[in-house]
């Protein structure tokens, strides 16, 4: 019987590498797989979604692991959740090219506030 283990060892050896990718597990909670994780083609033409890719990732991780701090800004420790939770959305609408292909007002003001948030709270994104 093979192992689990064997079975990844034995794919990662045979199948090709452009096909084999781990995608982050905050990633896989919104639906992303191997298929929607950038390349080096996107690195190189398509910069805004391979930064879209890993902010988003950055930012989901960080929401869920950073327990120590928060902008001094905030009165609890909920709103920067919520406000970091916003900043999610705006990179994940970029993923999913809503901002390209037509987007109501209500989710344009939404991606607006997200990446307003993104920029004003930039040098806060630390634990």
């Amino acid at each position: 019987m093979i192992s689990k283990y064997q079975l990844e060892y034995i794919a990662r050896k045979t199948v090709s590498p452009l096909l084999w990718f781990r995608v982050p597990k905050e990633l896989r909670e919104y639906g992303f797989t191997w298929y929607d994780k950038p390349v080096s083609a996107h690195r190189k033409w398509n910069v805004d979604y391979a930064l879209a890719w890993d902010t988003l990732a950055s930012l989901a991780y960080f929401r869920k692991h950073n327990v120590n701090s928060y902008d001094p800004s905030f009165e609890s420790w909920e709103d920067w959740q919520e406000t970091i939770k916003k900043m999610e959305n705006s990179f994940y609408m970029i993923l999913k090219d809503m901002i390209q292909y037509g987007i109501s007002v209500k989710d344009l003001e939404a991606y607006n506030e997200g990446m307003e948030l993104y920029i004003k709270y930039f040098r806060s994104l630390w634990d």
